[in-house]
């Protein structure tokens, strides 16, 4: 049974399969807006790119003015704690 994909993830779904259906070149091209960049990060609370510099040379901060209200680095300690639940199912300990 498949669930049905919200707006948004369908929208992060087709801005990634966009770039892995692109063919990579030899050349480098610069895209002409950081929304069209791989490197984008829209999802990022305090930066917008994945470089604190920009790799094409074009002169942008890639940090927040304001950072976003929402942060999407899952807890660590949550996921260590799914881990272990997870082994100790497998293996019983």
């Amino acid at each position: 049974m498949q669930r049905e994909m919200s707006d948004e993830e369908y929208v992060k779904f087709k801005r990634l399969r966009r770039f892995m259906e692109e063919i990579p070149t030899g050349e480098m091209t610069v895209p002409k807006c950081c929304q069209e960049c791989e490197c984008y990060q829209p999802d990022w609370k305090f930066r917008t790119c994945l470089y604190a510099k920009c790799k094409y040379g074009k002169n942008v901060n890639p940090f927040r003015d304001r950072p976003l209200s929402h942060d999407i680095i899952p807890n660590p300690e949550k996921d260590l704690n799914d881990l272990r639940d997870l082994v100790s199912l497998a293996y019983g300990w």
